[in-house]
């Protein structure tokens, strides 16, 4: 996907929901269909606009089932509120393997659409794109709660999908965590209030980055790139916080509580300083 001009909502969802498609298809499809998936996948990155790609796939007949799909879920995209399509984003995925498993157990259509795609490309290859201006970023102004929502609820959906199935005793507090920052956002701030000590560093650094999507499209690509392989990794980090240090997992889960204490404990130090001055202040002489 072109990603040096600004980026909207239908872009972005169109991005993640490939990236998504990849991901789970890496752990439910034989490695023949991975193959063939990929190619399909990248060729739908590679366009100036989700509908762009969609189109040139409509135009043959060994292709236009996929392409009617990612049409209706783009169509649906503009009609639905943004945090109803988030919601459904993983159902989608879902939807998209299962047509796509069915298609290749037909060779016929197989082999078409293997012979459509390559022919595609070929022909994508040898158009001649006209130059853009470049344009101001618009992502983040347009996008930001949105985008947040889909990073939050895809993170703890991971965390507690792992926690139900490993630790389900510490279910309470992944629900206490996700509040606590659900409560913090837009705010990109929030992972301070989680820094408690060092050994934490790790786990706040991967909120951070994960709770900032970047607002320059160049670098987008990046950060979706890495997104479900950093949840991935800051499930087991979590997973491990909880297995070998439970109570240290629950204070973070509780970071207000613990942030409170620490301004209880200053304001009583200070109180305590302002006590010894007036009482020195007021101590007569000797």
């Amino acid at each position: 996907m072109d990603l040096e001009h600004t980026i909207d909502f239908e872009t972005f969802y169109f991005y993640s929901l490939l990236e998504n498609i990849k991901k789970k298809g890496q752990n439910t499809l034989e490695s023949s269909l991975q193959s063939d998936l990929n190619d399909f996948v990248e060729f739908l990155l590679s366009g100036s606009s989700p509908l762009d790609s969609i189109e040139k796939l409509a135009h043959r007949q060994g292709t236009s089932d996929i392409s009617i799909f990612f049409a209706d879920i783009i169509e649906r995209v503009l009609e639905y509120q943004p945090e109803k399509s988030l919601n459904r984003i993983d159902e989608y995925a879902h939807d998209f393997l299962e047509m796509f498993r069915e298609l290749s157990k037909d060779s016929q259509w197989n082999e078409k659409a293997t012979q459509d795609l390559t022919e595609i490309m070929q022909s994508t290859s040898q158009e001649y794109v006209e130059p853009q201006e470049p344009q101001p970023d618009i992502f983040r102004d347009l996008t930001e709660v949105d985008v947040l929502n889909f990073v939050h609820s895809q993170i703890f959906n991971q965390i507690r999908s792992v926690f139900q199935k490993n630790d389900p005793s510490s279910i309470e507090y992944v629900n206490l965590l996700s509040e606590n920052i659900e409560k913090k956002l837009p705010a990109l701030d929030f992972p301070d209030s989680f820094r408690m000590d060092d050994s934490l560093n790790s786990v706040v650094t991967m909120l951070e980055k994960l709770y900032n999507p970047p607002a320059e499209r160049e670098v987008l690509k990046d950060y979706l790139n890495d997104f479900w392989q950093d949840i991935d990794s800051l499930v087991r980090n979590l997973n491990i916080l909880a297995t070998d240090f439970p109570e240290k997992f629950q204070e973070f889960c509780k970071a207000e509580k613990a942030v409170s204490e620490e301004a209880e404990t200053a304001e009583e130090e200070r109180v305590e300083l302002l006590t010894d001055s007036v009482q020195k202040e007021v101590q007569p002489e000797k």
